[in-house]
Parts: C-alpha cells; structure tokens; sequence
C-alpha cells in the first residue's frame, strides 16, 4: 500500500479517536453534573469549558497532524468516532437496563 494511503488511514484513526474520547468526556462533564446537581451558571461554565478544551484540541491536532489544513478526513474522522461511541453506548446501556429490569422483576414477591 502507497505510503500516502498508510499516512490518511493514520489521520483518519486519530480523528476517530479524538471523537470517541471527546464524547466520553461530555458524558464525564454530564454525570459531573448531575451528581452535584449544579446551578445553572456553573452548567454554562462547564459547557463551555468543554466545547474550549474540544476547540483547542482539534486546533492543535490540526495544526501539527494536517498542517492547519482542514480535510474532509477531519470531519468524517470525528463523526465516525461520535458514532462509534454513541452505537457502542447505546449497547451498553441497554444491556444494563435488560439487567435492572430482570433484577426487579426476581426481587419482587
């Protein structure tokens, strides 16, 4: 295989690994969240405190991966590992709701 189909295989799989990581890191930002029972101006913070760290991160892999090109490999990376991680989660948590409903159903008379 050419080594410039090796290096955009590259490129796509650090895209795709940047979206997964970042959609865990909202779900860390929104069990935060929830566990504290924030205020509304603190939820607003740690909104934008995400979407900044999301914004520099791409930035700087853009920069020095692509060059400050913006490929369409960019964009089709990060939505391949937001689905990714949504198909992924969504299997989980399903799995996990299956197991809380058999866990009530046995435990009541």
């Amino acid at each position: 295989m050419p080594e410039f189909a090796i290096d955009q295989i590259h490129i796509l799989l650090y895209y795709i690994i940047a979206g997964v990581a970042f959609c865990l890191l909202l779900d860390i930002f929104k069990f935060i969240r929830k566990k504290f029972n924030n205020p509304k101006w603190l939820t607003i913070l740690t909104d934008t405190l995400f979407w900044l760290i999301f914004i520099f991160v791409i930035f700087t892999m853009n920069f020095n991966i692509l060059h400050g090109e913006i490929r369409g490999l960019t964009v089709l990376g990060l939505a391949a590992g937001v689905t990714i991680y949504f198909l992924l989660k969504h299997r989980i948590s399903t799995k996990k709701a299956a197991r809380h409903k058999k866990k009530q159903a046995t435990s009541k008379p």
